[in-house]
């Protein structure tokens, strides 16, 4: 059932992007996703400015990223006293060039859905080549941005370092992994 409502949330999304998802009532006052991410999508997250990707991502499917491959998905993770579940669309976008200097790709993932915790996120992972080697070494930027609700009472006090801590380690992990796939696939 509860993947039921997962794609129906996620086809609520594909028809009218983050603003025709109900917004979260599980507070006294609802909180609105379309509202949230806006809140994490500023300008000056990105090794390069991209605002077209940034459009793309508040206004989605009104707008058009030429380019760009889209995936959506969901997983589940342990941020806190329980697991949380996230609904996810993915955006790859091959930076245009020569405009964005040094910048190959950006990999933008946005939060359509969590039941716990998180009432948006925006995950950044940008490809940037190497100036001494453009072409043969790259860096891997990361970075994410979230909106937190419902930690504010005294349990809240108490998780709130717990989530976030086990959110800078899952980033290590994965930092950790991917540096290891990299590095393999290159041998």
């Amino acid at each position: 059932m509860f993947r039921a409502i997962l794609f129906a949330r996620l086809e609520t999304y594909r028809t009218g992007g983050l603003a025709a998802l109900e917004p979260y009532q599980d507070r006294a006052v609802p909180i609105s996703v379309a509202e949230d991410f806006r809140l994490l999508s500023s300008p000056g997250d990105m090794p390069a400015d991209l605002p077209e990707l940034a459009y793309f991502l508040r206004t989605y499917p009104k707008a058009n990223l030429p380019g760009a491959t889209n995936v959506f998905y969901w997983n589940k993770g342990e941020f806190g006293m329980k697991p949380t579940t996230r609904l996810n669309h993915l955006v790859i976008y091959p930076a245009p060039q020569p405009s964005s200097g040094r910048l190959r790709y950006v990999a933008a993932t946005s939060q359509i859905y969590g039941n716990h915790y998180f009432s948006a996120t925006l995950e950044l992972r940008s490809v940037v080549d190497d100036p001494v080697q453009p072409g043969k070494r790259f860096y891997l930027f990361y970075t994410t941005k979230s909106r937190v609700s419902g930690l504010t009472s005294f349990v809240g006090v108490l998780i709130r370092p717990m989530v976030r801590s086990r959110a800078r380690s899952g980033m290590e992990r994965y930092l950790g992994i991917t540096k290891k796939v990299v590095e393999d696939a290159a041998r």
